[in-house]
Parts: structure tokens; C-alpha cells; sequence
């Protein structure tokens, strides 16, 4: 797990949008898509789901994004 990947899922949360999350970071949106893949598999997980209206988190996403929050907090104190 890397915190691009942590940083990827919070941006697709919050924009709902893998191509606004893209433009967000400055990488292409196969890059979003594909970081995201890795860390689903590395979670055994899935976290998004994509509907016609845009990018979701599953419940499991957003248990992650939540932790993931928390990670950028504590890293944002120190």
C-alpha cells in the first residue's frame, strides 16, 4: 500500500470522478484506475464502483477512506 494509492481513493470520494481526481493529482486517469486496482487487490477488497453518474465508494471503500483520512491527519501533525 502506498499513500498515492490512500490519496487516489480520498480524491475519487470526493470528487466522485476518476478524471477530475485525475486532473486533481496531474496523472492520466488509467493511472488513477490502475493504482487503485493494485491496492483492491492488495486489500482483497473491492472499493469502487462505477455507475454511468460516476465513481462510488463500496462500504469497504469508505472504511479505507476513513482510515486513510485519519493517516493524512497524523502525518499532517507531525
Amino acid at each position: 500500500m502506498r499513500l498515492e494509492q490512500l490519496e487516489y481513493l480520498l480524491g475519487v470520494k470526493y470528487t466522485q470522478s476518476m478524471n477530475l481526481a485525475s486532473e486533481k493529482f496531474h496523472v492520466s486517469q488509467p493511472a488513477i484506475s490502475h493504482a487503485l486496482r493494485e491496492l483492491e487487490g492488495e486489500l482483497e477488497n473491492k472499493l469502487l464502483y462505477k455507475t454511468n453518474k460516476g465513481s462510488f465508494l463500496t462500504k469497504q471503500g469508505e472504511i479505507v477512506a476513513d482510515h486513510a483520512e485519519k493517516i493524512f491527519a497524523l502525518l499532517h501533525e507531525m
